[in-house]
C-alpha cells in the first residue's frame, strides 16, 4: 500500500483543523458589529469572486483560446491572472482608501508607481518565459528536422 492516501488524509485533517481553529478564534474574539463586519467581508469576498471575477476570467480565457496562438497562450493567461491579483491587492492602498491626512506616515509612498513597477515585473517575466518557450520549441523542431535529413 502506498503512502498517498495516508498523506492525503493527514493533509485534509491538518487543513480542517486549521480552518476550525480560525473559525473558533473568529467567533470568540469578535462580537457584535465587529463580527457582523467580518462575516460580511468574508461572504462578500466569495460573492464578488463568484459573480464578478470568475466570469470575467472565464470570458477572457475563452477569448484568448480563440485569438492567441497555443504556444504563448498559457503565458499570456498567467500574466493576466498575476496582473489581476497584483492589481486587486494594490488597489486599496494605491487609491488612498483609509488615508485621513492626520497621519502622513500611514500611506507615505506613491503606490500607483509601485503598482506599475510590479506589473512591469510581471509582464517582463511573462515575456521572458514565453520567448524562452518559443525559442526552445523552434530549436527542438530544427534539431528534429536535422536528424531526419
Amino acid at each position: 500500500m502506498s503512502g498517498k492516501p495516508v498523506g492525503r488524509a493527514a493533509l485534509i485533517l491538518i487543513g480542517v483543523g486549521t480552518a476550525a481553529y480560525g473559525v473558533v478564534g473568529l467567533f470568540t474574539a469578535l462580537h457584535g458589529q465587529a463580527l457582523r463586519s467580518a462575516l460580511i467581508w468574508f461572504v462578500g469576498g466569495a460573492v464578488v469572486h463568484d459573480l464578478v471575477l470568475a466570469p470575467i476570467v472565464a470570458t477572457v480565457g475563452a477569448v484568448l483560446c480563440r485569438v492567441v496562438n497555443g504556444n504563448v497562450r498559457p503565458y499570456l493567461q498567467a500574466g493576466l491572472l498575476m496582473s489581476l491579483a497584483v492589481t486587486l491587492v494594490a488597489l486599496p492602498v494605491a487609491s488612498g482608501k483609509g488615508y485621513s491626512g492626520k497621519n502622513p506616515s500611514a500611506l507615505p509612498l506613491n503606490y500607483w508607481h509601485g503598482l506599475l513597477i510590479a506589473l512591469a515585473i510581471v509582464w517582463g517575466a511573462t515575456l521572458l518565459a514565453a520567448v524562452a518557450h518559443v525559442s526552445r520549441s523552434r530549436y527542438a523542431r530544427a534539431r528534429r528536422q536535422e536528424s531526419v535529413q
